[in-house]
């Protein structure tokens, strides 16, 4: 497991989503990558961007 995989894990748990089941969605062009998450809250969508080369400001931008 990648230190990103756990980081992942531990973002999840801290989020509330402990136990969730993580299906990786293939990768795009881009360095971000992207899993469908299954709890028993719901469905969601986990985006994983590197800090280092895609910044999420974008995407905090529009969440709301």
């Amino acid at each position: 497991m990648s230190l990103r995989e756990k980081e992942a894990i531990e973002f999840l748990r801290r989020s509330g989503w402990a136990g969730a089941g993580i299906d990786i969605i293939p990768g795009d062009a881009s360095f971000r990558h992207y899993a469908r998450i299954r709890h028993e809250k719901g469905p969601a969508i986990l985006m994983d961007a590197p800090p280092d080369k895609e910044s999420v400001a974008h995407f905090l931008s529009v969440q709301d």
